[in-house]
């Protein structure tokens, strides 16, 4: 069963399906969420729940002819974001990333990087301001769509194409200065 279907079904009084959704997803906006803060794994598991807390008290409004993942990443990127700003320590975490960006071939195209440079990788996305570490984070790590980002971030696919090219440039860029 999709996830719009079990969606449709918990917003037709089927209620205990919602476990379903719990199963396929916590993981997910978990390890989210730890990517795009630097938080303690309780602040993180508080923001994960609040997540799927506001994702099913807001079940009724999801149109299922949408893709509830976005929608579902959507609210746990809010999540994170007020989280942030009410803490006033915008910081991300990028536990595993620059692993994932050396085997997909991506940027190593671009800057050329060595086996030995994954960690100066890191630190250079950590460099990279908000709105490029969020793309870099969702298109690499959650292997999500242009269509999927736009979604989540509310802006349009093309803007999507365009940060993804300007992080990867300021990394290439920081990447020939060292």
């Amino acid at each position: 069963m999709t996830d719009e279907e079990i969606v449709k079904k918990i917003q037709q009084g089927q209620y205990l399906l919602y476990t379903e959704i719990l199963k396929r997803y916590e993981k997910k906006i978990y390890y989210y969420i730890r990517r795009i803060t630097s938080w303690d794994q309780l602040s993180i598991e508080d923001m994960t729940q609040d997540t799927f807390i506001k994702t099913y008290r807001n079940l009724q409004s999801f149109d299922t002819s949408k893709k509830f993942s976005s929608w579902i990443y959507r609210i746990g990127h809010n999540v994170a974001v007020d989280f942030l700003k009410s803490q006033k320590r915008p910081s991300v975490s990028l536990d595993g990333l620059e692993e994932v960006l050396v085997s997909k071939q991506l940027l190593v195209e671009d800057m050329a990087i060595l086996e030995s440079d994954k960690q100066k990788l890191a630190k250079m996305i950590e460099m990279l301001p908000v709105k490029y570490k969020e793309v870099i984070v969702l298109y690499y790590m959650e292997e999500k769509t242009y269509d999927e980002i736009g979604e989540i971030l509310r802006i349009p696919i093309s803007t999507v194409g365009v940060l993804l090219l300007r992080a990867r440039q300021k990394l290439k860029q920081f990447y020939e200065k060292k």
